[in-house]
């Protein structure tokens, strides 16, 4: 199978880059079709849904396309999607998820824990079990067809991998990787620190109501994350996990200050100024001078995505919406993918993973019943 995929994809860095060109071109044709003007609406937001729903779509390719960049460093075309594209993906996605929470609690408070856990926490644990099952489940049968010494040795990538295709784990370690105690790979912090935010958010909305003490509210916000990223700092965590939390401030302070900052450019500069000043502070404690330019970035596509999409929206059933429905799966099922495909021929083509991760991502959407 290796040899053959050798033949058929020659591993070519231009093949590459061509796959690259072809897939941002069918996103941005994805998003001009997918895109259709509407009346202005009675009020304005920062952040409309269908603005919303274009940087989830745009961000979860984004965010296939580094992490594949990553494996296939002799590609110099697909370098910048290696060291910017999760960069600006991750920030977006923290932004959109404290800023959407915001806006629907302050339109629709829920009166309890169990109704909030439910609706927030619940349903990403769903998706994460799901993935989870089948993942465990692909593994150990791709190491029962293929489970020779040498097929398992090009599998190093994720050990755990190996482990379960090997069979080798008890069962105790699976169920741990199954609920998500363990981490099965490198993609799962990203649903312990949104499940954070959101505990982190019930707490605060409990202590201070929102629309009463809204500066009250907003300062222990600010707090319990930041107590987050310093705890993540202190036991020597993966930089991912306190790199993007500045993005979840922005976004709620978005949305509790939204009337105001849409009075005006200046309004919104002064939202901007500090967040900047305290990103070239990150940046420079962390020695991450690259980051700054990333995090820019998804700043301006936020604000700017916003007042493209703020009288038009995204056309039922397009395939952006769908895109924008499969973000959070995409993100959870493309990493599964790349173990099987590095196990079975390398990393010869972005597509076949690709279309691989949107194909399941797809059928989970169908299967819960939430087609957009």
């Amino acid at each position: 199978m290796n040899s053959l995929a050798s033949f058929v994809f020659a591993h070519s860095p231009l093949c590459i880059s061509a796959e690259y060109v072809l897939v941002l071109a069918a996103l941005a044709l994805a998003i001009a079709a997918g895109v259709e003007r509407r009346p202005a609406p009675a009020s304005r937001a920062l952040i409309s849904p269908g603005a919303s729903a274009v940087l989830k779509a745009v961000c979860c390719i984004l965010v296939v396309l580094h992490h594949f960049a990553l494996r296939r460093p002799d590609v110099a075309f697909i370098k910048p999607f290696a060291v910017g594209a999760g960069h600006f993906a991750m920030p977006v996605f923290f932004a959109l998820s404290a800023y959407g929470v915001c806006k629907s609690e302050m339109a629709r408070p829920m009166p309890g824990f169990a109704a909030f856990f439910r609706k927030r926490v619940l349903s990403l644990l769903k998706q994460l079990w799901a993935v989870n099952f089948f993942a465990i489940a692909a593994y150990a049968a791709v190491g029962a067809i293929d489970g020779s010494a040498e097929s398992m040795a090009r599998s190093a990538e994720n050990p755990l991998f190996f482990a379960i295709a090997s069979h080798s784990l008890q069962p105790w370690e699976l169920l741990m990787l199954l609920v998500g105690i363990r981490e099965l790979d490198s993609v799962v912090w990203f649903l312990y620190v949104v499940i954070y935010a959101y505990m982190a958010f019930f707490v605060s909305k409990g202590v201070f109501p929102i629309v009463s003490r809204r500066c009250a509210f907003a300062c222990l916000y600010v707090g319990l994350v930041a107590l987050f990223g310093v705890a993540a700092w202190a036991l020597g965590l993966p930089a991912y996990y306190y790199r993007n939390l500045w993005a979840l401030p922005l976004g709620l302070l978005m949305a509790l200050c939204e009337p105001w900052l849409l009075g005006g450019w200046r309004r919104l500069c002064a939202l901007l100024c500090p967040a900047g000043a305290l990103l070239l502070v990150q940046c420079a404690l962390l020695r991450e001078g690259f980051y700054l330019v990333s995090a820019v970035a998804a700043v301006a596509a936020l604000l700017g995505c916003g007042r493209f999409m703020a009288c038009r929206s995204v056309r039922r059933g397009s395939a952006l919406a769908w895109l924008s429905a499969m973000s959070a799966m995409v993100y959870l099922v493309h990493i599964k993918v790349f173990d099987i495909e590095c196990h079975c021929m390398g990393f010869p083509t972005v597509l076949l993973p690709l279309a691989a991760t949107l194909a399941l991502s797809a059928l989970y959407v169908v299967a819960s019943r939430r087609k957009p």
